[in-house]
């Protein structure tokens, strides 16, 4: 029994301490509230150390009964085994409560029993704060809505700039000025008489704007007619494009203006027919479309007008002013497709006609006889009928007369032959009939030799000096114009070595004349 006794005795204070132990750790630890699915943030899981919060006395009462052990049989007493559950240990977001569980533990009989009571103070709850999970909001595709290009607003001007700067300026940037051939002095802070091409009036005023040949590109800005005091306008032989902009006509005191030799397209301004200054207008070797402008021909300062070598269409207008002081019209290698204005002879200070290479039907207006100043009538490559008037005889300071490649028909006038001014003579690609008047033959530039007429009167003789060493044989198939041409070679060609002092031939010279008018000398 002592034995027994000192055994069991330490055993059972050992298992009562146990047994109080665990419960004043289930009581120190909270019943956890259920809370939302909290998704877990990771920290290190902490080391368990008593706490005095939350502030609570638990009260433990612990009854020791010390057992009176009968000593029936020593070796079948078997030592009670405490079967304590451990505590949880806590994770790492939310500290997981550990709850008191009775456990029986055999003893031998009689069995001690211990009963402990905690009485917290009071049970603190935890409080989750739940996390709100973000729900993937699709993103919306951004629709792409197009910037409207915003032209850069020019820097307003100093004050005291000059009144002709702001023009300079969109003409320099318009036409890539940076590249022009020469731009000496340009949009720098030299007065406006020191940069290329510009003179200025008493007041600084631009009056002439001279750059032609200077590779500019781009297109003319309309801010040019801003230079009211502009005379004349030469921009000429350059590669201009696009068309030319209709507030040119607020240059009241413009007098001249040359356009030719770029790229512009569009239709003539009638606007530059209402200038009341302007005497030349020069717009030809560009690709303009459109008819001609009648305001052109109805104006009273007009004096020259070239726009030949364009697209230009339609009718050559016949509204002319009785007050007309046009010298020269340039209306060349066009699509123009109407007759000729039969009225054309009220244009009595004419001198240059040319309306070749065009699509002109109808007959030579009669009038044209009117026109007593008229040098040049150039008509060729059109679509002309009927006969060469005769009033065209009157024309006594025609110097070149060309109707060459039309349909042409009846006689040639033989008063033609008395001009004595004439030239250049081309009459050529006709059905003319009849023959050629004696004195076109001798007109120094002439296409009479191709003609397949006859000539009126004898052919010039060769000098004798020719038929002394040049003998010319013609063969059965050439024709009397092909004799005449081979005549007049030999004639040149004879009259050459007489003048250089060529020595005389023993013998004759033969020139023989092939049917396909080649020359062969034996």
């Amino acid at each position: 029994t002592n034995t027994c006794r000192a055994v069991l005795g330490p055993i059972a204070v050992a298992a009562v301490a146990l047994i109080a132990a665990a419960t004043i750790i289930a009581a120190c630890t909270p019943e956890p509230t259920p809370t939302a699915t909290v998704a877990p943030t990771w920290t290190p899981a902490p080391t368990w150390t008593p706490s005095p919060e939350p502030n609570w006395t638990p009260v433990v009462l612990v009854h020791i009964i010390t057992a009176t052990v009968e000593p029936t049989n020593a070796m079948s007493a078997t030592p009670a085994t405490p079967n304590v559950t451990p505590a949880n240990t806590p994770s790492p977001t939310v500290a997981p409560t550990a709850t008191a569980t009775s456990t029986n533990i055999p003893t031998a009989s009689p069995t001690p029993t211990a009963t402990l009571t905690a009485t917290p103070t009071s049970t603190p709850t935890a409080t989750a704060t739940p996390t709100v999970t973000p729900t993937d909001t699709p993103t919306p595709t951004p629709t792409i809505t197009p910037t409207p290009t915003v032209a850069p607003t020019p820097t307003p001007l100093p004050a005291d700039a000059p009144k002709d700067l702001g023009p300079l300026i969109a003409l320099y940037n318009s036409t890539n000025g940076p590249d022009w051939s020469h731009n000496d002095n340009w949009l720098s802070d030299r007065p406006l008489y020191d940069w290329y091409g510009l003179k200025v009036n008493i007041d600084g005023r631009v009056t002439e704007i001279h750059l032609d040949q200077s590779r500019m590109q781009g297109s003319l800005p309309p801010e040019l007619g801003d230079l009211d005091q502009l005379r004349h306008l030469d921009i000429s032989g350059s590669r201009l494009t696009g068309t030319i902009p209709r507030e040119l006509g607020r240059l009241t005191q413009l007098e001249s203006i040359y356009l030719d030799g770029n790229k512009l397209t569009g239709p003539i301004p009638h606007e530059l027919g209402l200038l009341p200054k302007l005497r030349r207008i020069d717009l030809q070797y560009n690709n303009l479309s459109g008819e001609i402008p009648p305001s052109l021909l109805r104006s009273e300062s007009i004096t020259s007008i070239y726009i030949g070598e364009n697209d230009l269409t339609g009718a050559i207008p016949g509204e002319f002013s009785e007050q007309s002081k046009i010298v020269i019209l340039h209306f060349n290698s066009n699509k123009l497709n109407s007759e000729i204005p039969p009225n054309i002879g009220q244009l009595r200070k004419l001198q240059e006609l040319w309306i070749f290479d065009n699509q002109l039907t109808g007959e030579i207006p009669t009038s044209i006889g009117q026109l007593h100043h008229l040098r040049e009538l150039i008509a060729s490559d059109n679509q002309l009928t009927g006969q060469i008037p005769e009033e065209l005889s009157e024309l006594h300071w025609l110097n070149q007369l060309r109707s060459d490649n039309n349909q042409l028909t009846g006689t040639i006038p033989q008063g033609l032959g008395d001009i004595e001014s004439l030239g250049s003579v081309a009459i050529v690609g006709n059905d003319f009939t009849g023959c050629i008047p004696k004195g076109l033959r001798e007109v120094e530039e002439n296409d009479i030799i191709f003609a397949d007429i006859e000539l009126c009167g004898e052919p010039t003789r060769v000098e004798p000096t020719i038929s002394a060493f040049i003998q010319i044989v013609f063969g059965d198939a050439v024709t009397r114009s092909e004799k005449l041409a081979a005549q007049l070679a030999m004639q040149w060609v004879s009259e050459f070595l007489v003048d250089i002092g060529w020595p005389m031939p023993e013998n004759t010279i033969k020139v023989y004349v092939d049917d396909v008018g080649g020359l062969v000398l034996y």
